[in-house]
């Protein structure tokens, strides 16, 4: 098996939300190549199931994903814009961004109680808005 740069899988999901009706989609990235049998991801669109990863190379296998309620092209442009341009496969620097962008958020606030359960819902509540 060859080592792969990229590669994109599409699925599509239905979710049942608020007794309404949502297509989510959803578009993956693998750094390898996967097999399942004889076929793999050069040739396949998606798999499900187990799968078996060419690790000669190099033993980490990563994955990179974006989701768009409006089409699965939008879910690729979102995942090429949001992390393959600016980080390409770069996971440490994904982390470094996302902490920096999370502390930025925390640092506009000021929380002042001393209230241990009070500020766990503080900020598990600021955790789901953000």
């Amino acid at each position: 098996m060859k080592k792969m740069e990229r590669f994109g899988s599409r699925f599509r999901l239905s979710v049942l939300l608020a007794m309404s009706l949502f297509n989510l989609n959803l578009y993956s990235q693998l750094s390898t190549v996967w097999k399942i049998g004889e076929q793999d991801n050069s040739s396949a669109e998606f798999a499900l199931g187990p799968s078996e990863f060419d690790v000669s190379s190099n033993n980490v296998v990563q994955a990179r994903s974006a989701i768009s309620m409006v089409s699965i092209v939008n879910a690729s442009e979102n995942l090429q814009k949001e992390i393959t341009e600016p980080f390409g496969w770069n996971f440490d620097a994904v982390v470094a961004h996302h902490k920096e962008v999370w502390n930025d958020m925390l640092l506009r606030l000021t929380i002042t109680s001393s209230d241990r359960m009070e500020k766990m819902r503080f900020y598990t509540n600021l955790y789901r808005a953000l």
